[in-house]
């Protein structure tokens, strides 16, 4: 878990980062909806995991739900 702490910190610096700069926000969307997914597989494609593993995944499906609103406001209501 220290690993995705540390995973964590390096992506959310970049998604601060291409808050302010529009360029990059395309791929840090990208890079945190890869993390988010991926970790639900694995957790969900595994045999069994711990409450503080379910914790997390419930954390990422919020996030998921963030991350597909902020693509809808940047994509398909955007103003023209």
């Amino acid at each position: 878990m220290r690993h995705r702490a540390l995973l964590f910190g390096i992506l959310g610096g970049f998604i601060l980062f291409a808050a302010f700069n529009h360029q990059y926000q395309v791929a840090a969307m990208l890079m945190a909806g890869v993390s988010m997914v991926g970790f639900a597989v694995l957790v969900l494609t595994s045999e069994q995991y711990n409450a503080a593993i379910h914790k997390v995944l419930l954390v990422d499906y919020v996030g998921i739900g963030f991350l597909l609103a902020a693509g809808i406001i940047k994509f398909w209501l955007k103003p023209h």
